[in-house]
């Protein structure tokens, strides 16, 4: 379920599966249910679930190409997209794409990565990405 690699958005550096420290971890293993590596979530429940944190974002959006999925990344202070869209090629993808924009979300005016957040920044992102994935995990089937 963990996304291999990739560059952090705002911080322009690698992401690799363990970067997503002890938090990430905690929502991971809290919410990893039965069976979760055969994930039997869908783009459309991880996108209803998830609706009213990509709706609210200032940053991404998620749409659907003839390519698939794919998920932009906005600057407000340029008014441009700040990377190349970013295909996603699985629920499980998209569902960790989006827990790091929590992340991102909450560190991005810190001086902080999630390596050294606070103890506030740390309940702040689990509140968030909690929220989110109790309404995914009512769609388990």
């Amino acid at each position: 379920m963990m996304r291999e690699s990739g560059l952090c958005m705002w911080w322009n550096r690698p992401i690799d599966t363990y970067i997503l420290s002890v938090v990430q971890c905690k929502t991971y293993v809290r919410y990893r249910g039965k069976g979760e590596e055969d994930m039997d979530w869908t783009f459309a429940d991880i996108l209803e679930a998830f609706k009213g944190y990509i709706e609210e974002s200032e940053y991404i959006d998620v749409c659907h190409s003839k390519f698939g999925y794919v998920i932009l990344h906005y600057n407000p202070g340029t008014g441009d997209f700040a990377y190349t869209p970013e295909i996603i090629e699985s629920p499980e993808e998209l569902l960790q794409c989006l827990k790091e924009e929590i992340v991102m979300d909450v560190l991005q005016d810190t001086e902080h990565d999630l390596e050294d957040a606070t103890e506030e920044e740390l309940k702040e992102i689990e509140t968030l990405t909690g929220k989110y994935m109790d309404v995914l995990e009512k769609k388990r089937p």
